[in-house]
């Protein structure tokens, strides 16, 4: 079974995968655990978001004539920021959910060969007290983004308004889509995000 973890340390956002074996019961009372808690949400100014999604809003039904998937009602069911690509509206297959208890929230999109997904979340793991990485050093590091490669595309990390927010895109030619083979396109997302709303 597999695990994703997601540490902040020193503003940066840091997603390690586990592969979490079955271990005797001895053991998993000595090995450390690692502890999750909610991070203090820094909001920023409501009109700035509403002004951004009615921006979003017109633009779509302007150019594809068809509504967002997202409304000030429903944001409100988000207790954290959302942050969308400027670019969402173009893609197809628009989607967006919010954790039941609104601590996360979750959209997606398509355009051809390819897929994109965004995750906000207040909520956050921690190296637990007996791990060496707990006191282990952070280098500072100038690239606001962390950038992971993977087998069909990249996901990139940043904290914004004190969270952490994941973007990931999948094509189905990583060898040869450029989207998938060069990080500067996901980049070009992570750059882009608008806040749109949220309940405070």
């Amino acid at each position: 079974m597999f695990m994703l973890l997601i540490f902040v340390r020193s503003g940066l956002v840091v997603a390690v995968v586990m592969n979490i074996f079955t271990t005797p019961a001895h053991s998993q009372k000595i090995d450390p655990v690692p502890s999750v808690g909610r991070v203090e949400v820094e909001w920023p100014d409501r009109q700035i978001g509403q002004q951004a999604l009615r921006r979003l809003q017109s633009a779509t039904e302007t150019a594809f004539g068809k509504p967002l998937p997202i409304t000030e009602q429903i944001l409100t069911d988000s207790k954290i920021p959302v942050l969308v690509p400027e670019q969402w509206p173009t893609f197809q297959n628009l989607t967006f959910s919010t954790s039941a208890d609104g601590d996360q929230y979750f959209l997606g999109g398509r355009l051809k060969d390819l897929k994109i997904a965004v995750v906000g979340s207040r909520i956050v793991s921690a190296p637990p007290v007996e791990s060496p990485s707990a006191e282990a050093f952070v280098a500072p590091s100038r690239d606001p983004f962390s950038i992971v490669k993977t087998e069909t595309g990249y996901t990139l990390g940043f904290a914004r308004h004190g969270l952490p927010y994941t973007i990931t895109v999948e094509c189905r030619l990583p060898k040869t889509d450029k989207r998938c083979t060069d990080p500067k396109y996901i980049r070009s997302l992570a750059n882009s995000m608008l806040f749109v709303g949220g309940n405070r």
